[in-house]
Parts: structure tokens; sequence; C-alpha cells
């Protein structure tokens, strides 16, 4: 039998000295977190007492089963093909916190610099590059200075961030997006994968994990030629099932190897009765057919998934060209499926 004591919950509020400290800490959100676990025990049919005598795994685990709903046959779902556009680092605030009922702020946030002088958050319009402006830092160290325990007060004094890092853009400001966003379902608090930079959440994206990797390392170098093929396309191939992924400017696909580009390929579109490739668009802005998504949907099955990986790196200056590439490919999509 072991002497090792179980290291204890640093969030468990069963735990008085546990409770105090939080509550010091962070009073409201103490409150916020007592409040959410009374209403995840009632979720679970418990008595919201419990929620002090329960540990929070519990009552999640509880609320959780009574939840779930019944996944339904494949065989009765009416979709055939799958696209996932995946983009750059946006926070929710930053870019759609004017959506009407969603949990977002803006305007009226300040927010101190390292020198302790404070700054307004302010629109970004008519500046759409940037170019004036350090790059924002997303790096796995910068996400957890700018997180702060919890305090979301530490944007301006992570890495070289100046005032670029706490701007927006408001509805008016973006093409295409604001539209979908009220069309279609919106999620205010969706978060990345890993608090870190590009390539880890792209690594996610693909194979629901980084490999350990916290930050933009490749897995090339002695005895390393890629990361073993646990992707999603991967799994998706073994079952039969169509899928393809396209790129911009780099194939993060390369990242497992040969496997990966044999998958891939670099968005094409016609334009003026030529082929013509681009960095930043993968279907056409007025959705013309003769898109890579439509070339590659009529090779593969009745079945099929695609993903498309924007650009690499975060470019302030693709802000409306990566809006009119979404709707280019919203457009494309459902003309090009039908047509198959």
């Amino acid at each position: 039998m072991s002497d090792r004591q179980a290291t204890p919950d640093p969030n468990d509020e069963r735990d008085p000295e546990v409770a105090e400290e939080l509550a010091a800490r962070d009073p409201d959100g103490a409150l916020r977190r007592r409040e959410f676990l009374q209403r995840a025990a009632v979720t679970g049919g418990l008595a919201a007492g419990l929620a002090g005598i329960l540990s929070p795994d519990t009552i999640l685990a509880q609320a959780a089963k009574i939840s779930r709903a019944p996944v339904p046959d494949p065989r009765n779902v009416p979709l055939d093909t799958i696209i996932v556009l995946m983009m750059e680092n946006r926070s929710f605030d930053h870019y759609l916190g004017w959506l009407p009922g969603a949990d977002g702020r803006q305007g009226g946030l300040v927010f101190n610099d390292a020198a302790g002088n404070p700054h307004d958050t302010h629109r970004l319009a008519p500046d759409f590059q940037g170019c004036a402006h350090p790059d924002p830092d997303h790096s796995w160290l910068g996400g957890r200075q700018q997180l702060d325990g919890g305090r979301m007060d530490g944007f301006l004094r992570s890495g070289e961030n100046d005032v670029f890092s706490i701007g927006y853009y408001a509805e008016q400001d973006l093409p295409f997006i604001p539209a979908a966003a009220r069309a279609f379902t919106t999620f205010d608090r969706f978060f990345c994968s890993i608090l870190a930079s590009t390539y880890p959440n792209r690594e996610y994206m693909h194979a629901a994990q980084s490999y350990g990797r916290t930050d933009n390392t490749m897995p090339f170098g002695p005895g390393e030629l890629g990361f073993p093929d646990s992707t999603i396309f991967n799994a998706l191939s073994a079952k039969g099932i169509s899928n393809h992924y396209f790129y911009t400017d780099i194939p993060v696909s390369a990242l497992w190897g040969a496997p990966g580009l044999a998958r891939s390929s670099r968005g094409q579109h016609q334009h003026r009765g030529r082929q013509r490739r681009r960095r930043d668009d993968l279907c056409l802005r007025r959705g013309q057919p003769g898109t890579a998504v439509r070339h590659r949907r009529r090779r593969g099955g009745e079945r099929g998934a695609g993903m498309r990986g924007g650009p690499a790196e975060p470019d302030p200056a693709r802000q409306r060209d990566c809006g009119c590439s979404r709707a280019g490919c919203a457009n494309a999509a459902p003309g090009s499926f039908a047509s198959t």
C-alpha cells in the first residue's frame, strides 16, 4: 500500500481553507462557482444543498448523465458532407462581442499596461491591418499572463502587446460573418483546445491532441519524420469515408509527414475563365462553381468530409478577405454538392 497521500483539489470548496482562499482571491468568481455547482446538482436530480457535500466531479458527472441525449442513427442524419473551416486566433469579445444576447463585452473596459497605465478598449476600424503594431502575444506563457488566474486583465502585460491587443470590431466592420452569426448557432463560450499558439490548436483539430507540444515547433529531426497519423482523416479513411484537407498558404497536414500531404490540396478557384491561386481564399468570393471543394467532392464517394485551414499565422489585414472567403465557401458548397 502506498504511503502517498492524494493531492488535494485546489478548487474543492469542501475544504474550508480552499473555500477561504478562493473567496479572498476572487469573491465574485467563488460565488459564481457555488451557484454553478448548485444548478448542476439540481440538473442531476440532486438537492442543491449537496453541492457543498459532494465533490464537483460527482455533481457534474451526474448532471451529464441526466442531460445526455441519445445519438441518432447515422442512417437517419440528412447530411452526407461536412465542411470544417478553421481560421485564426480570435476571441469572441474581440470579434463577436456585439452580438445581441451573447455573453460578450467590447467597449467600456479598461486594462493596465506593465507600467500601470490604464487603456480603454477601442474599435479597430477603419484599421484592418495593424501594421504599426506588434503581433498580439498568443504563446503558451502569454496566454497565462493574459488569463492572470482568471482575472482576464493581463492583455497589455504579456509579450510586446500594445493597445492593438484590446481592440475589437463592430458588426458593421465585418463582411458576411455578422449575418451568419445571426442566422445560425453561435457559441459565445467556445474556447480553443489549448491556450497556446497556432500549431498546437491545429494539431488538436486534426488529431485531438498536440502530442505534448505547446508551441509551433515542428516534429522533424533525428529519427522524427512527422507525427504518427492518429488524425480524424485516417480514422475516416479506415471507415471508407472520403475526406480531404485544403489549405491556403501552408499545409499544416505536413506535420503528419507523407500521409498528411497525400490528402491535401492547395485551394484553387476559377477567375475570368482561368485557374488562379490565391493565398487568402479557398472558395470564390462570389461563390461560382469550380472551387477546390467541388472538384474534390466529385471524386469522392457519397459521404465525405473536408477541412479547410485558414492562414497559418494571424494577420489582421485579412479580416475582410477572410469574411469574403467564408461567404464564398457558404455560397459555393450547396450548389457544388447538389450537382454531384
